[in-house]
């Protein structure tokens, strides 16, 4: 059964099985092409073996075809059944009566051709006879669709602009008329033709006005009955949340030159709730608001009134959705709030009947737009991607790995994004003999090399891969069973560095460069990966963004051979203006505290472009600065003066990055400080910036032990000493989970502040003595065959390095109540 495009008067069962008789019937070629014609206009088109004789006939005999209306049935039940070869099949028998063709047959055959064979030779001859047909018409009177299906022929976009001046908008009474003039004007626009003054006003109030009359409307959409809408309807969502004006390249790089692929044949169907009825919207009106989105790329318009009124009691069917979703996600802006709502509200209507690669549309429009889904809601998205993870490619899971990474994780996401790894883990596997293979989700890793699939990206692949890395290290986090996940997440990494490290000649200079930023993300080192990559790493690294993304890895993990050779190339091109505000935040972060000469540089750079920046933009710089050291009063004054003047929309995340300019005097206003000091900040965030000692105790182990840290810069005082003592009290207790470097740091600051308690540094002086003793004997029993001088010479080292750790130090340190004097 064959299911054709719905149509607007559907047939009884009973007519199409009497057609259906008379089609085996019929002997006349001609009768046979009207029988055929007439059930494809049927809702269903029972596709069977009479059909199928037919149809042969049709291909065979089709010499018999006498007139021209006959073969344009031909040629659209070809079209309609699929059987593009036989519609060239078939023109290409009345090629040469092509000159003599009445132009609405000219018009038709021309346009099923620019869908079904946009490029092909057949294609170009129909439209260059209508475009000669256009300008040899003597009545001078130029039909919009004559222009509109030859576009692609006419390489003048003056005769375009003459046409469409020349538009009476009173004449567009049907919406399939309107729709191809605001075609042909968005291909002027899209080829860089001038706009037309005043033409897009006439349109929207035309358009509007065919929305308000509800006689034309009826005639187009067909009113809900019958039908409940899904109860995950977009009044779930909150529409005003987070839209992302992140926007992809502009939409011209989604066939917005075709002049064929917007005419889709699909029409109404109903839907609604209870209490009010909803429509779907007929093709057309869906077609219509299409262009003004992608109109709006290139001109300023408010479309508001009209979104409003379609989005108030409308909605989309699968097909309509699709094409919507595609022009939202990929034009140059953010839609309106109102536009939005039906198109969220028909994505859980119909994500039951749309396509894989429909799906992962859906995950590029919601990761664009970042609405807020219910429970439900997000349910029904994690069964859908579900679904078709036998279909997903890379590249799709791409798409959506960046969705599920933008929203909050769960036990449910994180289930599906394991599985999601998995299958992307099997296309690498599946495609060679030997493989690191993944024998349950994320668990064990088998010997083998690594390598990926000949049917896809390379670059792709690994990008895809690094996308899950960073989406699994900030899973984990909040995971409860935390060995478990660490032991999982290391599994998974050693297969990265083995899949980069077997593929890293077929790796672009982005995919290098965003591996880095992943180890970055991470925080992990691969050394023996790192230095086989390091001698193609100068000549890569030579994008803006790339060299941002690297200088992130290599400021946290310094490779003293490269790291001065990458500063070099990031000055190159900050001296050549090359960085956007962002990537110049990144560069102050990560490089504040190099040599005095460059960060001056740098910040003069910054200084002139602060107005371009967000305030939380300036609160980093401003913290930036602050650890640098320097101290032009002119920079000093910008910021002050940038702060005071988006006090308002300071958020207690950007006050942070405050503190610092604030502790070292370089905020010197009340106003400011005031402000900070009532916003919702840390308790050590308090203390470190403000001395601020917490009443209440409710500290974290996190917290107890940045509190400690900060005693060192701390006047003695009975608050402080009182809430010096509780962090002794605390920090004994956490003892076991803490590093030697922190132990160290802790008892250094114990030692500046100079309170203390005797049992807390004889706590903390043991923890690191057991461990050294413990290393100790690692390092006896795993070297062998040692002299006795070098053994001897060992242990003084040792036994000196342990009485650095106690009360009775050596005497040529000095007295145990002053800090060491070899330090």
């Amino acid at each position: 059964m064959y299911y054709s495009e719905f149509s607007e008067a559907s047939r009884s069962t009973a007519e199409t099985r009497n057609e259906l008789s008379n089609l085996e019937k019929v002997e006349n070629i001609v009768k046979n092409v009207d029988i055929l014609y007439s059930l494809i206009k049927n809702d269903i088109f029972i596709y069977d073996d009479r059909v199928q004789r037919a149809l042969e006939e049709l291909r065979i005999k089709k010499n018999e075809v006498g007139d021209y209306e006959t073969l344009l049935k031909m040629v659209e039940i070809f079209y309609r059944t699929g059987d593009s070869e036989s519609m060239i099949n078939t023109l290409s028998y009345f090629l040469k009566d092509v000159p003599y063709m009445p132009n609405h047959i000219l018009v038709e055959l021309t346009r099923y051709f620019n869908k079904a064979h946009r490029n092909s030779s057949l294609t170009r001859a129909l439209q260059s006879q209508l475009y000669l047909n256009t300008c040899s018409n003597s009545s001078g009177d130029v039909c919009i669709e004559n222009v509109l299906y030859c576009i692609d022929v006419i390489k003048d976009n003056s005769i375009v602009d003459r046409v469409l001046k020349a538009v009476d908008f009173s004449q567009c009474n049907e919406y399939d008329k309107l729709f191809t003039t605001l075609k042909l004007y968005h291909i002027l626009l899209s080829r860089g033709g001038d706009k037309i003054e005043g033409f897009m006003v006439s349109a929207m109030r035309q358009f509007r006005n065919l929305l308000n009359n509800r006689t034309t409307i009826s005639n187009t959409i067909g009113i809900a009955s019958n039908r409940a809408v899904n109860s995950n309807s977009a009044s779930d969502i909150n529409i005003g949340s987070n839209s992302n004006s992140n926007s992809n390249s502009n939409s011209s790089s989604s066939n917005m030159n075709s002049a064929s692929d917007d005419d889709e044949d699909t029409t109404a169907c109903s839907g609604g709730n209870e209490s009010t009825l909803l429509c779907y919207a007929d093709k057309h009106v869906v077609n219509c608001f299409r262009m003004l989105i992608k109109i709006k790329n290139y001109e300023t318009l408010d479309y508001g009134s009209i979104s409003n009124i379609i989005s108030s009691g409308y909605s989309y069917n699968a097909t309509n959705l699709v094409l919507l979703l595609r022009d939202a996600y990929y034009c140059s802006y953010a839609l309106d709030a109102s536009m939005l709502a039906s198109i969220y509200r028909s994505i859980f209507d119909n994500i039951a009947q749309i396509s894989k690669d429909d799906v992962v549309l859906v995950f590029k429009f919601l990761n664009k737009y970042q609405p807020q889904l219910t429970n439900s809601q997000l349910d029904l998205l994690n069964v859908q991607a579900m679904l078709h993870m036998s279909e997903y490619r890379a590249r799709d899971l791409l798409s959506i790995v960046n969705y599920y990474s933008s929203i909050p994780t769960s036990a449910d996401t994180h289930n599906l994004m394991e599985k999601l790894y998995s299958h992307l883990v099997d296309i690498t596997d599946s495609s060679i003999g030997t493989s690191i293979g993944i024998s349950s989700i994320g668990n064990g890793v088998s010997d083998g090399n690594v390598s990926v699939s000949q049917h896809e990206d390379t670059n792709i692949h690994i990008y895809t891969l690094s996308k899950f890395m960073i989406y699994f290290n900030s899973a984990q986090s909040g995971s409860v069973v935390r060995k478990t996940v660490n032991n999982l997440m290391m599994n998974k990494l050693k297969r990265y560095i083995r899949t980069i490290a077997y593929n890293h000649i077929d790796l672009s200079d982005k995919t290098v460069a965003y591996c880095l930023y992943t180890f970055y993300k991470v925080k992990h080192d691969p050394v023996k990966l790192i230095q086989k990559l390091m001698p193609s790493l100068d000549r890569r690294l030579d994008n803006s963004v790339d060299l941002v993304q690297a200088l992130l890895f290599f400021t946290r993990n310094r490779y003293g051979s490269f790291y001065p050779v990458l500063v070099r190339k990031v000055e190159r091109k900050m001296a050549n203006n090359e960085y956007n505000c962002s990537q110049l935040v990144i560069i102050s972060m990560c490089l504040s505290n190099y040599k005095r000469i460059f960060t001056s540089q740098l910040f003069t750079v910054i200084n002139t472009r602060l107005e371009e920046m967000s305030i939380s933009q300036v609160c980093t710089v401003f913290n930036s600065y602050a650890k640098s050291g320097l101290r032009s009063e002119s920079m000093i004054s910008t910021l002050n003066q940038r702060v005071l003047r988006d006090l308002g929309s300071i958020s207690s995340k950007e006050a942070m990055n405050l503190l610092l300019p604030i502790k070292k005097g370089y905020i010197r206003s009340e106003r400011v400080v005031e402000y900070i000091k009532t916003l919702d900040l840390d308790t050590y965030e308090k203390f470190y910036a403000f001395g601020q000692v917490p009443m209440d105790g409710k500290l974290t182990d996190n917290q107890v032990v940045k509190c400690l840290l900060c005693l060192s810069e701390k006047e003695r005082g009975t608050e402080t000493d009182r809430f010096a003592r509780e962090l002794y009290s605390r920090v004994v207790k956490i003892v076991p989970s803490l590093s030697d470097n922190t132990i160290r740091s802790i008892l250094k600051a114990i030692q500046a502040y100079g309170y203390s308690k005797p049992k807390v540094k004889r706590i903390l002086t043991n923890r690191l003595m057991r461990h050294n003793r413990g290393k100790e004997i690692i390092k006896k029993t795993s070297v062998s065959r040692t002299s006795s001088t070098s053994k001897d010479k060992h242990k003084n080292t040792t036994n000196q390095g342990s009485n650095l750790l106690t009360f009775f130090r050596h005497i040529s340190l000095g007295p145990p109540h002053l800090p060491l004097q070899n330090e």
